[in-house]
């Protein structure tokens, strides 16, 4: 799903629209292929220090639109890119070398900007209470790897980045 087809769908739609076709009905894809495209020109900055799950989530990110990825290989890279320009979302793995991501999470939370930032927490040695504390140290939302339902990844980067960091009590 990339920009070029949702122009070709805007165009039709126009045709259709402009021919006098009448009500103009979206398509279950073709909606979901338009809320794609209003996430386009997003920053996400992917945080995994295993290159291959870096590439794999990175290639799908690509496939759900048009946005800006960076990468980081650990927690402390993260807090720089993210001192440096700050992202729209974070994919943050909470198991890394040098800053894991539960201390990163914990760092950005203490900042000003930090705090307005979706995380979405990624783990591949997901243990019992594991989504709870990431819950509690300042994370939006939580993937356990490997990642094998894209959907369940398009689905919380649509919400996090339409809708924001959610309101907690």
């Amino acid at each position: 799903m990339r920009t070029e087809n949702a122009s070709s769908f805007r165009e039709a739609k126009g045709a259709v629209s402009s021919a006098g076709g009448g009500p103009f009905f979206l398509l279950a894809s073709e909606a979901l292929l338009c809320k794609v495209v209003s996430m386009s020109r997003k920053r996400i900055l992917v945080v995994e220090d295993n290159v291959d799950n870096r590439r794999i989530l990175v290639y799908r990110l690509k496939r759900f639109g048009d946005f800006e990825i960076i990468e980081a290989g650990n927690g402390e890279e993260a807090l720089r890119l993210v001192a440096e320009n700050p992202p729209d979302l974070i994919f943050m793995d909470l198991k890394m070398p040098v800053l894991d991501g539960w201390e990163a999470t914990r760092r950005l939370r203490a900042t000003e900007v930090g705090q307005r930032i979706p995380i979405i927490a990624l783990t591949a040695q997901a243990m019992a209470g594991d989504e709870q504390r990431a819950l509690a140290v300042g994370c939006d939302d939580y993937i356990a790897k490997p990642i094998t339902d894209a959907e369940i990844v398009r689905q919380k980067l649509e919400r996090l980045l339409e809708h924001g960091r959610p309101q907690r009590t």
